[in-house]
């Protein structure tokens, strides 16, 4: 099954992306700050991370900073989520390797579609 880890300290926000994950069949793991990002990447290894830049404890450039450092996760894609805009964010997303950014607010449909087209999709359960 595939594993998406949502890194997001809006509660709100992650339980709807949580719950529409989960729908459509995608095995979900939840992490509030940058600390528990970390370690929720390293233990469960997911396909794809949907990452805010903006967390408790640290941002998203260095959860990905220290993801790359392990061989285990150092190649997980990775989606940022944020509510940072301008050209210095987008470029520092692409630099530090984001498949995607997505600006909050977002088009929940349009985010669900890229992670099936970059992970592929879920059977949802029965």
């Amino acid at each position: 099954m595939k594993q998406i880890l949502i890194v997001e300290d809006e509660k709100k926000l992650a339980d709807l992306l949580a719950f529409r994950l989960l729908a459509l069949g995608y095995e979900v793991h939840l992490a509030g700050d940058a600390f528990a990002a970390v370690h929720s990447a390293v233990e469960h290894e997911p396909d794809l991370i949907l990452l805010d830049i903006t967390l408790p404890g640290g941002d998203g450039y260095s959860v990905v900073e220290n993801l790359k450092e392990v061989e285990a996760t150092k190649n997980i894609p990775f989606f940022f989520i944020t509510a940072r805009t301008g050209y210095q964010v987008r470029q520092r997303a692409e630099q530090i390797g984001a498949k995607r950014l997505f600006e909050k607010p977002f088009n929940l449909e349009e985010l669900l579609q890229a992670v099936q087209d970059e992970v592929g999709q879920a059977v949802p359960h029965a």
